[in-house]
């Protein structure tokens, strides 16, 4: 997240501060991990903010990492999810951009979030959404852009009739349809 060739964490705590939830940003470092180097904090009150956390990639093609936070009880579950922007000094602590829920109350829109590779195939990183709620459970991918996570998806998924459960749990699977051959590996 702060460009200086070591990897990040990024731990969700959902509960906090009276359920707005936290997110909290450890750097690595040649010593391990550091202690909390930056804490991001829902602004809604039992929003369940950090209940899924992730990072996301550079959806802004400035080479830094960035992050995405779930925040599925958002305005009685329709839920939000919001991607943070890395830089030199590390992660911002203002939102760089907010998702919002597209299945309506209940819909538990942000309850799963990963980064997605570049699914788009334009250079920017993208992100994915899970809203497992409302009858029929979701997945969106929302494409990155020079100016950071597109508010509108570039693509959903919506899962079988009755499955409540869809969308529930997403992640990047990596490059699965080129195949492998030895001497030559694919994430």
């Amino acid at each position: 997240m702060n460009g200086d060739g070591y990897a990040d964490l990024i731990i969700g705590g959902k509960q906090a501060v009276s359920g707005k939830g936290r997110a909290y940003i450890y750097h690595g470092s040649t010593n391990g991990v550091s202690a909390v180097s930056t804490t991001l904090t829902g602004s809604v009150a039992s929003s369940n903010f950090g209940m899924s956390v992730g990072g996301a990639g550079d959806v802004n093609g400035d080479g830094y990492g960035d992050v995405i936070v779930g925040a599925h009880a958002v305005s009685n579950f329709t839920g939000e999810a919001y991607v943070y922007l890395g830089s030199a000094s590390g992660l911002a602590t203002t939102v760089g951009s907010t998702l919002t829920g597209r299945d309506g109350a209940g819909g538990v829109f942000g309850y799963s979030v990963a980064g997605a590779g570049d699914v788009t195939g334009d250079g920017y990183a993208d992100v994915i959404v899970g809203s497992s709620g409302n009858g029929t459970g979701a997945a969106y991918v929302y494409a990155g852009s020079a100016t950071g996570t597109s508010t509108s998806p570039a693509k959903s998924y919506v899962g079988p009739t009755g499955d409540v459960l869809f969308g529930k749990s997403v992640a990047h699977a990596g490059e699965v349809n080129r195949g492998w051959s030895p001497g030559r590996c694919r994430a």
